[in-house]
C-alpha cells in the first residue's frame, strides 16, 4: 500500500471514529431522560418519584418539580402544576403547596421568577439538582 492509500484511510478512519463517538454521546443524553430508542416510552412519574428516597412534602415537590423539568420537558411551572402531579405520582398533597415550594427557595434547592399573576414559577436550582443526587443514593 501507498503512503497516500494510507493516509486516505486513516482519514476516513478518523471520520468514523468522529461519528461514533456522537451517535454514544446523544445516546447516552436519551438514555438518561428515561427514553427507549425502541419503544419510545419515558419514565412514568411513579417510577421517577420511587427512585428518590424522599420523606417529606417538601422533598416529595422538589422530586416532582425536576419529573415536570427532566421528564415532561415542562418550563415556567407553577405551584399548581407541582400540586397536580402529586395526585398524578398517586401521593398525598400537602395542605399548602406555596409554603412547600416556600421552603425550597429558602434552602436554595429551586429558583422561582414572578408570573404575571402575581404567583410564582419555579426550576430546580443547581443546588437541588444536587440534593436529588443524595436523595437518589440514599444519604
Amino acid at each position: 500500500m501507498t503512503p497516500e492509500k494510507i493516509d486516505a484511510m486513516m482519514k476516513i478512519l478518523e471520520e468514523l471514529k468522529a461519528r461514533v463517538e456522537t451517535l454514544e454521546k446523544k445516546d447516552k443524553e436519551n438514555s438518561q431522560i428515561g427514553y427507549n430508542q425502541d419503544t419510545q416510552k419515558t419514565e412514568s412519574i411513579i417510577e421517577f418519584y420511587l427512585k428518590h428516597n424522599s420523606k417529606s412534602d417538601t422533598d416529595n415537590a422538589l422530586v416532582l418539580l425536576s419529573y415536570l423539568e427532566k421528564i415532561k420537558k415542562l418550563q415556567n411551572i407553577s405551584s399548581n402544576d407541582v400540586l397536580n402531579s402529586f395526585s398524578e405520582a398517586k401521593l398525598q398533597s400537602p395542605q399548602n403547596i406555596s409554603d412547600k415550594m416556600q421552603m425550597l427557595y429558602k434552602r436554595g434547592l429551586v429558583i422561582r421568577s414572578q408570573a404575571s399573576n402575581k404567583s410564582y414559577l419555579w426550576q430546580v436550582s443547581l443546588t437541588g439538582e444536587g440534593y436529588l443526587e443524595k436523595l437518589k443514593n440514599g444519604k
